[in-house]
């Protein structure tokens, strides 16, 4: 409800007083000092003892309710340690970049995937602000050929959508690499865990996976056949095709 209402006027002229109530609200609600605000990029940051999150949009999350969500929803099967290999395909802001950061240390990596242009940045500053060493950011959309593709100018970064031909306006334009590509070209061998979260263009990835579909790498996949139930069109319809997919392989 309170990120609500902090929406509702975080892109007026009155984001300072927002910036300021939302700043003292958290800071009561979590016991611990929260200082959100604006840098000179227009970019939302949240900084608390420990963690600073960068965003296009405002986002008061705290550690401890990232790595929750990372744990309920993600990893239900394997728990990362220290020096597994982790993909974060729409890593989004880095959020879930910096719990899987810590918990593979310095001797693992995190290769955090953004395909948004604008999200990618939020999430180069997320990353350096934390100090996070052991991730690498790429700028790419996985996809199960090496192509260029569109990407929705979606005002919400968790809403963003990824397409291989044209239907949007002023869309941005990013190329698109298969997983298998991405792994030879840094050089992985063993991929302990793959997350992928990147609104229904996930059976496309899945398909450029191969080589980690086949090994003994775990998958955590979202699908959101969800919004094709809401009438959002068939592009979102893709559990059925990733089961099978999966099953093929088992």
């Amino acid at each position: 409800m309170f990120k609500n209402q902090l929406k509702t006027v975080e892109g007026t002229v009155f984001w300072p007083i927002v910036a300021i109530i939302g700043s003292i609200k958290k800071t009561i609600q979590n016991r611990k000092f929260q200082l959100l605000w604006k840098d000179s990029d227009g970019h939302w940051f949240t900084r608390q003892k420990g963690m600073t999150l960068y965003s296009t949009e405002i986002v008061v999350d705290t550690y401890d309710e990232i790595s929750n969500k990372v744990n309920k929803y993600f990893l239900q099967s394997y728990k990362p340690k220290s020096g597994d290999t982790v993909i974060d395909v729409g890593a989004g802001i880095g959020d879930d970049a910096i719990f899987f950061s810590r918990q593979v240390g310095p001797n693992g990596i995190v290769i955090a995937i953004e395909a948004n242009p604008d999200t990618f940045k939020c999430m180069l500053k997320t990353v350096s602000s934390n100090n996070l060493k052991n991730v690498i950011c790429l700028n790419l959309a996985c996809t199960g050929s090496n192509t260029m593709v569109e990407i929705s100018r979606d005002q919400g970064y968790l809403s963003n959508r990824i397409y291989s031909d044209r239907q949007f306006k002023d869309p941005h334009i990013v190329e698109g690499k298969t997983i298998n590509q991405i792994i030879i070209e840094q050089k992985i061998n063993e991929v302990s865990f793959l997350k992928l979260n990147i609104e229904g263009a996930e059976f496309d990835a899945l398909s450029g996976a191969m080589s980690l579909i086949k090994s003994r790498t775990h998958f955590a996949v979202s699908c959101h056949d969800f919004k094709y139930l809401e009438g959002q069109g068939d592009f979102f319809k893709t559990y059925d095709k990733v089961a099978d997919l999966f099953n093929q392989h088992k």
